[in-house]
C-alpha cells in the first residue's frame, strides 16, 4: 500500500474513533496528549474488532465477507506480535528507529504492521503466526515487536513472507531445526545483513545473495554452533536463496 493510502487509512480510523467514542475519550487542552489518547482508544478498539469496517486494506480484496471476518478474528488473536512485550499499551515502544516526536508516524507504522500481519495470516495461515509467537519469546522482541525486528532484518516484505512460510513448515527446508536454532539463524542474518548495509549505501540483491553465500558456506565461523548437517551443505545455501530472494 502506498504511503498516501496508509495516511488515508489512518485518517479514517482516527475519524471513526472520534465519531464512535468521542464521549469516552478524555481530551485535554494539550494537543500531543490528545493525539496519544486518541491513538490509545483507536488501537484498543481496532484490536477488539470494533473498527473492522473502518480498516482499509488490500488484504481484503477478493474475500467474501465471512472470509474477511475470519481473517480479522485470526489476526486479532495474534495481534500481540506487533507490540513490545506483546502488550498493546506499549505501542509507542514497539518500533525500531522511529522517534516519538511524530505520533502520526509511530501510529502509521503500527497500523502498517497490523496490516502486514493480516497479509502473513492470509498467505501463510495460523502455522506462521504460531511460529512468530515462538520468536516473540526471544531476544528478537527486546527492543520492539518481533514483527518489527523481522521486517527490518529482511530486504523486503515479500522475501520475509516467503521465509516465514517456509520456516513454519513441518516438512520443509527448516523442519529439522528447533525453535532456538531458527531464532539463532534470524539473529545472525540480521547481524550480517546489517553489516553489509552499513558498509554499502548502494546495494543490489546480488550483493545480498553474495553475502548470504558467505554466511552459509562451510567455514570455521559458521553462523550456527549446532552440528546439524543441514547447514553444512551447499544445497542449503541455494535453497535458502531460492526461497527468499528469487521471485
Amino acid at each position: 500500500m502506498e504511503l498516501s493510502d496508509q495516511l488515508k487509512r489512518l485518517e479514517k480510523l482516527e475519524q471513526d474513533t472520534i465519531i464512535q467514542y468521542f464521549e469516552s475519550i478524555p481530551f485535554s487542552n494539550h494537543k500531543q496528549d490528545n493525539l496519544v489518547c486518541l491513538h490509545d482508544f483507536m488501537i484498543v478498539h481496532l484490536l477488539r474488532g470494533d473498527l473492522n469496517d473502518s480498516f482499509l486494506s488490500d488484504n481484503f480484496v477478493d474475500l467474501e465477507e465471512n472470509e474477511k471476518r475470519n481473517l480479522l478474528e485470526l489476526v486479532q488473536n495474534y495481534s500481540y506480535l506487533i507490540f513490545y512485550q506483546g502488550n498493546s499499551s506499549c505501542w509507542m515502544d514497539s518500533l525500531e528507529g522511529v522517534t516519538l516526536e511524530d505520533m502520526d508516524l509511530v501510529c502509521l507504522r503500527i497500523i502498517d504492521n497490523y496490516d502486514f500481519l493480516l497479509k502473513i495470516a492470509r498467505k501463510g495461515g495460523e502455522s506462521v503466526l504460531k511460529q512468530l509467537s515462538q520468536f516473540q519469546k526471544s531476544v528478537m522482541s527486546k527492543d520492539g515487536s518481533v514483527l518489527e525486528y523481522l521486517r527490518n532484518t529482511f530486504c523486503d516484505d515479500k522475501s520475509l513472507i516467503k521465509f516465514l512460510i517456509e520456516i513454519s513448515k513441518t516438512d520443509g527446508l527448516y523442519a529439522g531445526l528447533s525453535d532456538d536454532e531458527k531464532i539463532e539463524m534470524c539473529i545472525y542474518l540480521r547481524k550480517e545483513l546489517n553489516e553489509l548495509l552499513k558498509n554499502n549505501e548502494k546495494y543490489s540483491y546480488m550483493d545480498i545473495e553474495n553475502e548470504l553465500l558467505k554466511i552459509f558456506s562451510m567455514n570455521e565461523n559458521h553462523f550456527c554452533d549446532t552440528e546439524n548437517e543441514l547447514f553444512k551443505s551447499q544445497d542449503f545455501v541455494s535453497m535458502f536463496l531460492d526461497i527468499n530472494y528469487n521471485y
